[in-house]
C-alpha cells in the first residue's frame, strides 16, 4: 500500500482534480496497483455503463443464405495462354 491507495487520490483522480504531475504519477502507479486500478474501473463502469454493456447481436439469415453459405462456392475455369 502507497499513499496513491487511499480515497483522496481516488475522488480527486476520478473528478479531474489532479494537476498534470499528480495524474501522471497517479497513471503509473495505477499501472502497478491492482487494488487501486479496479477501483479506477468499478467507479468509471458505474459512471458510463453504456460503454461496458454486452450487448447480445443475434445474426438473422435466410434458409435461403445458409444454404448459400454452405455450398462451395462455384468452382473458376483457369485458362492458360500460351
Amino acid at each position: 500500500m502507497t499513499e496513491y491507495c487511499t480515497k483522496d487520490w481516488l475522488i480527486r483522480y476520478l473528478a479531474e482534480e489532479l494537476d498534470l504531475d499528480e495524474r501522471l504519477e497517479y497513471l503509473f502507479h495505477l499501472d502497478e496497483c491492482l487494488d487501486c486500478w479496479g477501483a479506477v474501473y468499478s467507479a468509471t463502469k458505474a459512471k458510463h455503463p453504456h460503454y461496458y454493456k454486452m450487448s447480445a447481436r443475434q445474426l438473422k439469415i435466410s434458409e435461403k443464405e445458409l444454404r448459400k453459405l454452405e455450398s462451395p462456392p462455384p468452382s473458376e475455369e483457369v485458362v492458360e495462354v500460351a
